[in-house]
């Protein structure tokens, strides 16, 4: 009987409850779930719904890819960024609706960037290339975004800026169809920048190109040679011959690099017999070259340091060719081992091959821990020439 009466009891409360439910208008907006199936409780029939305190903790989720009336609002709105120039709000409404929808949504905004892009390029470029910037620097793998910008900085003839994103693209693309097209987009640019650079005669400027088009490509072989050529330009012989080492047994180029090796060999050879340079034969120690020298017309065995500001003799040396050691006049020397005093001697002759110069100054130091060595002829003595360090033929070339 009890139990009866608490049913009953129930029963009542429920129907009053949803007396009251219908009399005040409102209809639930939960989503009821059944197995697979969703289905919105506001789809049972048209009613105004009070939904704001329920957008305040659960905002509602954006219209459905297939809602074509959510689509244009979204579009409108993107347009309606690009328009006010607040390229960085349209690109944050874009990655949004990109993590949210379908791809197809997200081409439709991506395409109205292009459109507006390409109408500003004629009139605004510098419009439409900001507005490029701000999307490529989210979707920087965008092959077509980084190619129209690319277009952009050429027609304003920013060389540097368009190769910059022609070599984005390049690094982005995945066919060899697109590959193949940029790279002869590049090569073509690289061409039009190389030819404006020589009309003006900026062989500096050819190589900082060159240098960082290798940067960016480092497997690109015919940069090395135009990089070669560039440094020979501005009579850096040794930066010239490196490079072209580089590429000596390239499959594209090596033939042409080997000519110009034989070539500047050649031309060493002639300057040798001329007298215009001194070939100083090398002796090879591990990492290191030795040269024969004459120091007050004693044989000696200098080790290359050109990272030696000043040439340093073994004071062992120094007391059996009997030197004299000038000991009030200290020099201050860092070394491996730290800061170090060391007294000055001036030689009467140094020589080496043909080269020989008189009354030249150089530090006294021990240095027991190099053997088989009497010094190090520093950079006080090479610099005095343009000189060469052939590792390839153990020679030491002076050009005077």
């Amino acid at each position: 009987m009890k139990t009866k009466v608490f049913l009953l009891s129930g029963l009542l409360f429920l129907t009053a409850l949803i007396l009251v439910w219908r009399g005040s208008g409102r209809y639930p907006t939960a989503l009821f779930t059944s197995g697979d199936t969703h289905i919105e409780a506001s789809d049972f029939g048209p009613h105004s719904v009070d939904t704001t305190a329920a957008d305040a903790k659960n905002p509602p989720p954006g219209p459905e890819p297939g809602n074509f009336a959510g689509r244009e609002t979204m579009s409108s709105e993107f347009e309606q960024l690009l328009n006010n120039r607040r390229f960085s709000d349209a690109v944050d409404l874009y990655q949004e609706i990109y993590s949210r929808y379908d791809e197809s949504v997200s081409n439709d905004l991506r395409s109205i960037l292009f459109e507006k892009s390409a109408a500003w390029a004629g009139s605004e470029p510098e419009l439409a290339a900001q507005a490029l910037k701000s999307y490529v620097q989210v979707f920087y793998r965008d092959v077509d975004a980084l190619l129209r910008l690319a277009g952009i900085h050429e027609h304003q003839r920013d060389y540097q800026q368009s190769l910059f994103r022609l070599q984005e693209a390049h690094a982005a693309a995945h066919t060899q169809v697109d590959l193949g097209h940029i790279q002869s987009r590049i090569d073509r640019l690289v061409g039009d920048y190389t030819l404006e650079l020589k009309t003006h005669k900026n062989h500096n400027g050819l190589v900082s190109l060159y240098r960082k088009m290798i940067e960016r490509q480092p497997n690109h072989a015919p940069y090395y040679l135009e990089l070669a050529q560039a440094y020979l330009a501005v009579g850096s012989r040794p930066a010239a011959l490196d490079a072209l080492r580089y590429i000596e047994y390239d499959s594209e180029v090596g033939i042409q690099a080997r000519e110009l090796i034989a070539k500047l060999d050649s031309i060493d050879a002639q300057s040798v017999a001329d007298g215009k340079l001194t070939a100083v034969p090398l002796i090879p120690v591990g990492k290191h070259f030795l040269v024969s020298a004459r120091i007050n017309n004693v044989p000696a065995k200098l080790m290359l340091d050109t990272g030696a500001s000043i040439t340093v003799i073994k004071s062992r040396f120094v007391r059996a060719a009997g030197i004299s050691v000038d000991h009030s006049h200290i020099v201050v020397l860092t070394t491996a081992n730290g800061t170090t005093h060391a007294p000055t001697t001036h030689l009467d002759q140094l020589e080496i091959g043909d080269q020989l110069v008189t009354r030249f100054k150089a530090v006294v130091l021990e240095l027991e821990e190099l053997t088989g060595v009497d010094g190090l002829l520093g950079m006080d003595f090479l610099g005095r020439y343009r000189f060469t360090i052939d590792r390839d033929h153990n020679k030491l070339v002076l050009n005077r």
